[in-house]
């Protein structure tokens, strides 16, 4: 020990004590490690009893080679009921816009200004589910999926709407009577695509499920470019004195070819958040 004009060196005396004490690296535990192993379940019930096992499922135990059991969070909520209740909700407007589609496919002029109206009423109902949505992100403290995620797959599912909505707008305001027959092909996968994407939603930490649910969109969409072409090329092939009512009919037939864009990039944002959840 070292004398300084007859004070004691401090670091002298504290290298010496820390030689005595020998203290090792792995003597210094933090958070939940545990020179004694213990369950899980135990170190779960000493850090927050009770409330943590109703809130958070997910937790693995690990031990190392000196012996060192640790326990790992994963702050992810157990319950997905509410969201995906509501990204269900929301989906189901497709289902009935796609109905809706089909049936103005084959209306009588008669008919056709109730399907119209109805069509208006789903487009406003369908942006109440996604305000909704974007409410119960915001104000919610922990969420299931990624924000960021949640308020992409909500932006989708609303574009896919809007497209409809638009097809359906195009037929009233341009006063077109009759539909090519070729466009009951797109409105068929629009339909198929709206079931699916209802029927996979509540499976969104199933990433199989979902994987063949966009590799079926994917090829559901293709499908519907393919007939978009030809439907083109029927109409362009048209007598020259048409030429409105064909301009009419592509702005439709554009429209409807967006719902399926829609719907394919509506996968691509269900797969983000499954390969993020499971």
């Amino acid at each position: 020990m070292g004398v300084r004009d007859g004070r004691t060196d401090t670091r002298e005396e504290g290298r010496l004590g820390l030689e005595r004490i020998k203290i090792r690296p792995r003597d210094v535990m933090v958070g939940c490690h545990d020179r004694h192993p213990r369950t899980p379940e135990a170190a779960i019930g000493e850090i927050a009893p009770g409330s943590s096992r109703k809130l958070y499922d997910d937790r693995a135990s690990v031990r190392s080679a000196s012996g060192v059991s640790s326990v790992f969070f994963r702050l992810t909520p157990r319950n997905d009921d509410t969201f995906t209740e509501l990204f269900v909700a929301s989906a189901t407007h497709l289902t009935e816009g796609a109905r809706l589609l089909a049936g103005l496919l084959a209306a009588d002029a008669d008919g056709r200004p109730h399907l119209v109206a109805r069509m208006r009423d789903i487009e406003h109902q369908a942006d109440e589910a996604t305000h909704l949505i974007v409410h119960r992100v915001n104000s919610a403290f922990v969420t299931p999926f990624d924000r960021a995620d949640i308020h992409a797959l909500a932006a989708r599912l609303d574009d896919c709407m809007d497209h409809m909505d638009r097809a359906v707008d195009l037929i009233d305001v341009y006063e077109i009577d009759h539909l090519p027959r070729r466009s009951a092909a797109q409105i068929d996968v629009i339909a198929r695509m709206a079931e699916l994407t209802v029927l996979v939603l509540p499976a969104l930490r199933d990433r199989e499920r979902v994987r063949e649910y966009v590799v079926e969109i994917n090829r559901l969409e293709n499908q519907a470019e393919r007939e978009h072409r030809r439907l083109r090329a029927h109409l362009l092939a048209g007598e020259a004195t048409e030429v409105l009512d064909i301009l009419k009919l592509l702005g439709v037939v554009d429209e409807l070819e967006a719902v399926c864009n829609a719907f394919e990039k509506l996968a691509h944002a269900v797969e983000v958040i499954s390969l993020k959840a499971s």
